[in-house]
């Protein structure tokens, strides 16, 4: 796992040269998963740059899950290395939010016959 915060580059970007992802975790197979919070203050008019910020990550091949609080609309990106998971800040639910992220994650690195 990388540190909160971390800033990432890769050449394969097209909006930025680097981004500053909220966490990373390392899965098995070498696959690395994202995770971004998006509160619905802060990411009330930043729909385009998740968009980007998603788009780019994607096509660096992480997985990405973000957990964008209520109200915030869907980014509806369509990918399957792709997740959004709703929290709500007055009935925050942690635990299991992190439960929903992992099963998801999960899915995606083990290989289905």
């Amino acid at each position: 796992m990388l540190p909160v915060a971390s800033s990432m580059t890769d050449g394969c970007w097209m909006w930025r040269s680097h981004w500053l992802v909220d966490i990373t975790v390392d899965l098995a197979a070498g696959r690395t998963l994202v995770i971004e919070y998006d509160g619905s203050y802060w990411h009330a008019d930043k729909v385009t740059v998740d968009i980007e910020k998603s788009r780019d990550l994607l096509a660096a091949g992480y997985l990405v899950a973000r957990l964008r609080e209520s109200p915030l609309p869907s980014l509806a990106i369509n990918d399957p290395a792709y997740a959004e998971f709703v929290v709500h800040s007055a009935v925050p639910a942690p635990d299991a939010t992190i439960e929903r992220v992992k099963q998801w994650a999960l899915g995606k690195t083990h290989k289905t016959r």
